[in-house]
């Protein structure tokens, strides 16, 4: 996987992983403890002292010294096939997100296409 990964950056490919779920600092996850590798660590709202406060999620890796971003480690709410609502949280939902603004830096104003109704 590190050689597929790299001979993606020397295409241009811009690579994001998620850092990790082991709150663990100084440390990342692989493939994000690669070199040139976004690492995605995760955001969460402390809502003990306000909705608008964020801080590094409790699960969250990170490592200081590497590339890394903090986007919000999404919680998603749905009913499984069970009919139970569920939450869930992780780096796992910082990665997109952090893929998203990237590739929304790197190529400009996302146009939206004109559907065959429109």
């Amino acid at each position: 996987m590190r050689d597929l990964i790299v001979q993606m950056q020397r295409m241009g490919i811009v690579v994001v992983a998620s850092a990790g779920n082991s709150r663990e600092v100084g440390s990342l996850g692989f493939p994000a403890c690669l070199e040139g590798v976004y690492a995605a660590a995760a955001l969460s709202r402390q809502e003990r002292y306000s909705e608008k406060n964020l801080e590094l999620a409790s699960y969250s890796n990170i490592d200081y010294t590497g590339v890394w971003a903090l986007p919000i480690g999404g919680v998603l709410i749905e009913n499984n096939p069970w009919g139970e609502r569920m939450v869930y949280v992780g780096t796992s939902f910082a990665a997109p997100m952090l893929a998203a603004i990237l590739f929304q830096y790197h190529s400009g104003p996302i146009k939206r296409r004109r559907g065959p109704n429109s």
